[in-house]
């Protein structure tokens, strides 16, 4: 028999560049008490985590001062306006700096999102 490697399960926290995958939607939990929201999904594109996913979680409506508005704001790269309407999927395939930390369930998410110089895209 082939011995298996057990991994963490995710990327290290970390800085990685990556690139936007698109959101999608993630059902309520009532069992740990989590309303429905938005996966904001990269994937790393260099390093030994080449080809891994990495996300975050947020509600489902932005705000200038939310986790959701938080994702968007960096995957657009300005500050949000109020009452303004932004598509995140005609970002699809951007290249980002990509900030993952230690989650509040002991896995990682991302923290930040920094959209790359277009030189570096």
């Amino acid at each position: 028999m082939a011995f298996l490697t057990v991994s963490s399960g995710g990327v290290p926290a970390g800085s990685y560049t990556g690139r936007f995958t698109g959101t999608e939607e993630v059902p309520a939990n009532p069992e740990k008490r989590f309303g429905a929201g938005l996966r904001w999904r990269f994937v790393v594109d260099v390093g030994p985590y080449e080809g891994q996913m990495v996300s975050r979680v947020t509600g489902p409506a932005p705000s200038v001062k939310n986790s959701c508005g938080k994702m968007l704001s960096g995957v657009i790269g300005r500050a949000l306006k109020e009452n303004e309407q932004i598509d995140p999927d005609t970002f699809i395939g951007k290249r980002y700096m990509l900030v993952v930390a230690a989650g509040q369930e002991g896995g990682t998410r991302v923290e930040a999102v920094i959209p790359m110089p277009e030189s570096q895209s």
